[in-house]
Parts: C-alpha cells; structure tokens; sequence
C-alpha cells in the first residue's frame, strides 16, 4: 500500500512539474506581427510576388507561416528565421496545388537590419503525372506594408 501510495506521489509530482514546464514555454512566446515583401526575381521573366508572413519570437527563435503569391501561383511557407552573423537567415518550405500543376519549393532569404535583402530557392513543378521539372531561382526582396 505504501508503494502505491509513493508511486501516485511521484507521479503526480512528474505531472505538475511537466504542467509547469508547459507555462512556463507559453509564457515566452510572441507574435511580433505580420511582415511583408515585394520580391523581384532576377530570371529572364521578372516575376515578382508577395510575401506575407506571420513571426513568432519563442526564446531567440522565430518560427514563420504564411502565403508567397504571384499572378500564376500562391504557395503556403513555413520555417524559421535566425539572427546570424550574415544577417537575419531565413528558411522556408512552401507547396502549392493549382489545378494539374504541383509545386514545391525551399527558399533561403537573407534579410539586413531594414528586413530588405534577397533570396535563392530551388524547387520541383509538376503538370499533372508528368515527371517534375527541377526550378531554380534569385532576387532581390523589399518591406512592403501588408495588406
């Protein structure tokens, strides 16, 4: 019985211990805003497009989401920005699904203190079951006021 009784202890303690490690993460987490770029691409094209995302400060890490649109398409993003000795670095992951195409693509921004700089990406578009054509591409990015 009084086995029982400790291991209901310790176990209840594990609980309250773990609840608190869980507020205590809550607490430190921010959303900083909605942040948004113009970004032009350096192709033969000049596509250009809009970048809205959505930053979220836990500890010293910035988790990011949000939408990359253009006139042929719009990609849902996520991923993470760190402060680095280049600059603000951020990563993003982005997918998107219009009609028979398919795409998806990782992006690197490098952005200085004025949140301008540029990207470099590299993906994969598909037309339907046709075997995926590999993408690549660079810019230059602009803060813009989101809409």
């Amino acid at each position: 019985m009084k086995s029982i009784i400790l291991k209901s202890i310790s176990i209840a303690l594990f609980v309250l211990g773990m609840q608190a490690v869980s507020l205590q993460a809550a607490e430190s987490v921010l959303f900083l805003g909605d942040f948004c770029w113009r970004g032009q691409s350096n192709s033969v094209d000049q596509t250009t497009g809009t970048l809205k995302l959505g930053v979220t400060q836990i500890g010293s890490h910035f988790p990011v989401y949000g939408k990359l649109t253009t006139d042929e398409f719009a990609l849902v993003v996520q991923g993470n920005a760190e402060t680095t000795s280049q600059g603000i670095e951020v990563v993003l992951h982005g997918a998107g699904f219009n009609g028979m195409e398919r795409i998806v693509t990782t992006y690197h921004l490098l952005l200085n203190g004025t949140l301008n700089g540029s990207y470099r990406s590299i993906g994969f578009e598909s037309l339907g079951g046709m075997t995926p054509e590999t993408m690549t591409d660079e810019g230059s990015l602009a803060i813009v006021p989101c809409n």
